[in-house]
């Protein structure tokens, strides 16, 4: 069960509120409530949104089902075998310029954060809750596949979410770590 603060306004509790109603792991809860931190901080202000540039398109069906207050259906993507190479060129557009690679090319998590977050220090409506959204229809799908699709096809794509989720983590933390100090 996610805390909400106070003062939380009606869009966030019933964005998050629908982006549980299928538990997707203590991970994924964690990126809920770096989200909750980050619209806190920023005092629930409404900011000018993500870019749009590469975005998934199962976003924009979210936004126009009202972020689950207009519709209650969960967005289903389309093009499932290419969600997760089109949503790391989302994710990796709206990465800081201090953020490092590794040496196989992927994201690091820890080390140090600069102070410049870019388009990431986006609260409101069209902010990063956008990101844990696009994370939550991807691992519904992948948890819905697994009996259809069989174990190896189920844990190749559970690996590539949970990358993306440890990522979006560490990331959002970091970013409301940034916001109260």
């Amino acid at each position: 069960m996610t805390i909400f603060p106070d003062d939380a306004p009606e869009w966030l509790t019933d964005a998050v509120t629908y982006l549980t109603v299928t538990p997707l792991g203590d991970n994924f809860k964690a990126v809920l409530e770096a989200v909750i931190r980050i619209e806190e901080a920023n005092d629930f202000a409404d900011g000018k949104g993500l870019p749009s540039t590469l975005r998934p398109e199962v976003i924009g069906a979210w936004v126009k089902g009202g972020r689950g207050r207009k519709s209650k259906k969960i967005p289903v993507i389309r093009k499932f075998a290419s969600y997760a190479k089109d949503w790391q060129a989302w994710w990796d557009s709206l990465q800081p310029q201090w953020r490092k690679r590794d040496a196989h090319g992927q994201w690091e998590i820890g080390g140090e954060c600069g102070e410049a977050w870019g388009s990431l220090d986006c609260p409101g409506v069209n902010g990063v809750i956008s990101v844990a959204a696009s994370l939550y229809f991807w691992g519904r799908q992948v948890h819905e596949g697994r009996k259809e699709k069989g174990e190896a096809w189920f844990e190749e794509n559970q690996q590539l979410w949970d990358a993306a989720v440890n990522d979006v983590g560490w990331v959002l933390d970091a970013l409301s770590t940034f916001l109260v100090a």
